[in-house]
């Protein structure tokens, strides 16, 4: 890669180049605009400092599959049961799709994994399904006919059948949806005439999920993030 001392990035560099010579900037200030500071210093750091080399371990999976001895020291502790909430019998069908693909292709990669164990709603086509997925497969626990997962007592059986499979004591719950803040999360648009506002009240999410040993709840929606939620 080629590199450039200061005098000659000056020579390619306008601003550089009024920078030394103490010419007025393009501004027509005898100030230095923070913005072309900015240009030059990022022109700097790319120009003499090589890109990484391809062959640099950028993907710690990789890395890991490698070395056998690091792949199950560094999965040793994988003591979690990951439950997964995905309502997407709404708009987000194809989101809750990729999220299953991201969980079947990083447990295939790795000798040891958290427990995973996923409820799916879906838009385009009718029934709810329930299944564990385990070393890049998923295996199917139980189907259902279509449920109603903007409906708190529907996510309370989940949580308490997931629970009841849980094989460590530390547990992450996270719901996938449509959200709306404190308004709710989880709309169900095969059941929206059947509730008011088409999504579960955050009140039913905490009378669903309080008490039951849960350590981290997830809210993957928009917006879900507001202190108003917490409350």
């Amino acid at each position: 890669m080629k590199h450039y001392s200061w005098s000659n990035l000056s020579h390619h560099i306008p601003e550089v180049r009024a920078w030394q010579s103490g010419l007025r900037w393009p501004n027509g200030t005898g100030r230095r605009p923070m913005h072309c500071i900015s240009i030059a210093i990022l022109l700097v750091a790319m120009l003499v400092f090589p890109a990484c080399d391809s062959t640099d371990p950028l993907d710690p999976l990789e890395t890991l599959e490698s070395n056998p001895v690091a792949t199950k020291s560094f999965f040793s502790d994988a003591q979690w049961t990951f439950i997964f909430y995905l309502a997407a019998d709404n708009e987000q069908e194809e989101y809750a799709d990729a999220t299953i693909a991201q969980l079947l292709a990083g447990t295939g990669r790795v000798v040891n994994h958290p427990q995973i164990l996923v409820l799916i709603d879906r838009l385009s086509e009718p029934g709810t399904e329930i299944f564990e997925v385990v070393s890049g497969n998923k295996n199917t626990l139980e189907t259902f006919a279509e449920q109603n997962t903007a409906d708190g007592s529907v996510l309370a059986d989940f949580a308490n059948y997931a629970l009841g499979l849980a094989e460590h004591d530390n547990v992450a719950f996270v719901m996938k949806s449509e959200g709306l803040a404190w308004r709710g999360i989880g709309r169900d648009n095969t059941h929206d005439r059947e509730i008011d506002d088409q999504l579960m009240p955050t009140g039913a999410i905490a009378e669903a999920l309080t008490g039951k040993g849960i350590d981290l709840l997830v809210l993957e929606g928009s917006i879900m993030a507001f202190m108003e939620v917490v409350y």
